[in-house]
């Protein structure tokens, strides 16, 4: 369920992103095997 949140919230910041007067201030990209970065992740 986590995962399904952290993926809805990727999916939502990247389309907010996009429009007009909105700046994208982080993202994280899940490209690599394995657990997030416990660092940015908790």
């Amino acid at each position: 369920m986590k995962f399904l949140t952290l993926l809805g919230l990727t999916v939502l910041c990247a389309t907010a992103a996009d429009l007009p007067g909105w700046k994208l201030v982080w993202s994280d990209e899940f490209d690599k095997p394995g657990q997030p970065d416990p660092a940015k992740w908790g």
